[in-house]
């Protein structure tokens, strides 16, 4: 395999690690559980790309919450609202897991993966959840991450037990429920740059390596 085309894709890698990040949704601890078995959703706008490192499940700083209400455990993902395709990875979550406890969430790292600009939704199934019930959600706050990202709703709802996007939109507030949750952060600008160089540089040696003279035979 060419050596530059390596040293390319692990500079652009290397480039998107983030130096510190936020968790987004960070709920507190005390509230009284909804134990609602089917998907719930908090939409969320991304005004400038950020980096998703690590997904959450609300448990109430209780990892034994995390055997879900059905006992099969919380998946957590995040969907794009547009095409209801998940983007990146999902996770799972179990009351044996292994997590680090934030306030009222467990979270786990995941492969890192890029949000462009969009509508998004953080998307929990069978959790142990807080529903605000159309009143201000004093058990969650809100990182916007500088201006990245915009907390315009709706929350989203039904009663189907496999991970998906939600189909149905539900009152105020916009962060309703406390369920799933994520850790992001915003690159600074040099680092973009420094990306994009590194994807003409990928794409440049691929285009060199497929016009390059072969030797035939006769």
């Amino acid at each position: 395999m060419n050596i530059k085309f390596l040293a390319v894709t692990a500079f652009v890698w290397m480039s998107v690690a983030p130096a510190s990040a936020a968790v987004v949704y960070q709920d507190s601890t005390g509230a009284s559980l909804q134990n609602w078995s089917g998907r719930l959703g908090m939409d969320f706008q991304v005004n400038s790309p950020i980096l998703v490192t690590g997904l959450g499940a609300f448990d109430n700083g209780t990892f034994s919450n995390l055997d879900g209400v059905n006992g099969n455990g919380v998946m957590v993902a995040i969907f794009d609202v547009t095409t209801g395709l998940r983007v990146g990875n999902a996770a799972s979550f179990t009351n044996s897991g292994s997590y680090t406890q934030i306030g009222g969430d467990a979270f786990q790292t995941v492969s890192s993966f890029v949000l462009g600009p969009g509508e998004y939704s953080i998307v929990s199934v069978d959790d142990r959840n807080f529903n605000a019930s159309g009143n201000p959600n004093g058990f969650q706050n809100l990182d916007s991450l500088g201006g990245a990202i915009s907390f315009n709703g709706p929350s989203r709802f039904d009663s189907v037990s496999t991970l998906g996007l939600p189909t149905s939109a539900d009152g105020p507030p916009v962060d309703r429920y406390d369920a799933g949750t994520f850790i992001a952060s915003v690159p600074e600008a040099s680092t973009w740059a420094m990306v994009i160089l590194g994807f003409f540089g990928v794409g440049f040696m691929a285009y060199r390596r497929k016009d390059a003279p072969r030797l035939r035979f006769v």
